[in-house]
């Protein structure tokens, strides 16, 4: 059995945050997409086949996207060790991204879960649709700023 380095590179890093990144944004997309679809069904059952085969055509693309991104993930890793990485870059700037990506995350989970219980009459809303709807949002509060703020470095 290999030892693993002790320090990972840089690059490594970049990589994984990137694809973390992605496959953050693709499972808040897949689980946006089956929210939206389920608040607007009869919007799209008025359209009949043509409204349905349009959004199981969205579905499914954003469903191998968050496949493909969590392949490309898995395989970036040296072992599967990696995977439960709790987040800590060795690199000064990639460790402050890293958490400050997830400030945003925690934040914006805790913003509209106050928002939804504020407003849980008026909306309507099951509790399985709420905790969807803040699960999405925290998967897309932690990837998309982590996108954004990695999109000079798009050799990785």
């Amino acid at each position: 059995m290999t030892q693993l380095p002790q320090a990972i590179s840089p690059d490594f890093e970049l990589k994984f945050l990137k694809r973390n990144a992605l496959c953050s944004c693709a499972i808040g997309m897949m689980l946006g997409s089956s929210l939206a679809y389920e608040y607007n069904r009869p919007i799209v059952e008025n359209y009949g086949g043509i409204g349905l085969g349009i959004a199981i055509l969205v579905t499914l693309t954003v469903f191998v996207f968050m496949l493909t991104t969590l392949v490309r993930l898995l395989s970036a890793l040296p072992s599967a060790k990696h995977f439960f990485w709790n987040g800590n870059c060795q690199d000064e700037y990639l460790n402050y991204l890293s958490h400050k990506a997830t400030k945003y995350c925690a934040n914006a989970a805790i913003a509209v879960g106050m928002v939804l219980y504020m407003f849980a009459d008026e909306l309507g809303f099951s509790g399985g649709d709420t905790a969807k709807m803040i699960v999405t949002v925290s998967f897309l509060a932690h990837g998309l700023p982590l996108l954004l703020w990695l999109r000079a470095d798009n050799d990785a």
